[in-house]
């Protein structure tokens, strides 16, 4: 029996088909509270988010600019977008391994951008969405490859937005912040977090929903997924108070957004310190999967970070161990020091 295909279909059917083959195409993604169904073993964790991927049918106008996009730009991931109801987050790759975030608010059309390095790439996907508005620029510190993009980006952008940061240090900054300092981003709250030991300028941003069913932290070069940045204008005193005092003290379910794509890198360490934890395997499997075909593995939970980030498991019985280090803060020490060893290849 033959089956006749009308010709619209024939070539909405033939491009999809060469996007896959060309592996050029937008990975959508919803994100669903559910009752925790993971085989993880850890008898606290009762509730967590986690991401349903679908992949989405392109209109032949989408599906060329899909196209040109990749064929254009060489990304080291596909970009996602991430659909939570009241908020919608899409995630831009840039340089080597950044990721800069564009927040929007569902029922005011207003955008905030994370980090805008690359502003090429922040631009061509505003101007997708020709009601948005870009309002707010959050900037996490002052690094280039984080904060090169806002000067640039102000004077391209039609409505002016706000550029946040904490240090005058930052490129084309607006409106100073401080540490809880409230910012409001449409119908929602954005909480300013300072966590400076990478930068003695470092802001976390904690996004909540009116109704407080999504969380969503972009935390730069403070907390990423299995690790943590570098030890440079601060103290390890310092760190241990921006994960242990402030960080982990947010909801477990809290949306883990970090500044670069370095997931496996992070996990490989993770196994080297603490071997017998069957979290860090899986994750690790999974990150590397994804990792092989340009996926990001952004995000993961706070939960989750707490039970296979070494850096958020100092006081545990196996980093105690490897550390050989009671005290918290200089276990964490110990852990930056044996990291920078591992990887120079010089880790026994």
């Amino acid at each position: 029996m033959l089956l006749r295909i009308c010709r619209p279909t024939q070539k909405i059917i033939q491009i999809f088909l060469k996007c896959i083959k060309n592996q050029n195409y937008i990975r959508f993604i919803s994100l669903t509270p559910v009752l925790f169904p993971r085989p993880f073993d850890d008898s606290t964790a009762k509730e967590a988010t986690i991401a349903e991927s679908r992949f989405y049918l392109p209109s032949l106008k989408e599906a060329s600019d899909v196209r040109n996009t990749i064929l254009q730009r060489s990304m080291h991931s596909f970009l996602e977008r991430f659909d939570m109801g009241s908020l919608k987050i899409l995630t831009l790759p840039a340089g080597e391994s950044n990721l800069m975030y564009l927040i929007i608010d569902v029922q005011t059309n207003e955008a905030a951008v994370v980090d805008p390095f690359d502003v090429t790439l922040v631009l061509k996907y505003i101007k997708k969405m020709p009601n948005l508005k870009l309002s707010t620029i959050l900037t996490t510190h002052f690094h280039y490859q984080h904060s090169g993009g806002n000067k640039k980006l102000l004077q391209l952008t039609k409505n002016i937005p706000e550029v946040y940061g904490s240090q005058s240090r930052i490129p084309a900054l607006t409106r100073r912040i401080h540490d809880n300092d409230i910012i409001t981003f449409g119908n929602s709250t954005i909480k300013c977090i300072s966590t400076p030991f990478h930068t003695s300028g470092d802001m976390c941003y904690f996004v909540e929903s009116p109704n407080k069913d999504i969380r969503a932290l972009f935390t730069g070069d403070t907390l990423y997924q299995a690790g943590c940045g570098k030890v440079i204008e601060g103290s390890y005193y310092d760190l241990h108070k921006a994960l242990y005092k402030k960080l982990a003290k947010l909801p477990d379910d809290t949306l883990i957004f970090g500044g670069h794509e370095n997931t496996v890198e992070n996990l490989l360490f993770a196994m080297k310190v603490d071997p017998e934890n069957y979290h860090i395997q899986r994750r690790l499997n999974w990150a590397e999967t994804r990792r092989s075909a340009k996926y990001s593995t952004i995000p993961s939970t706070l939960m989750e970070e707490k039970l296979w980030n070494p850096y958020l498991r100092v006081h545990t019985p196996s980093i105690k161990t490897i550390t050989k280090e009671n005290d918290n803060v200089r276990a964490l020490n110990k852990l930056k020091d044996m990291e920078d060893l591992y990887m120079k290849g010089e880790l026994v």
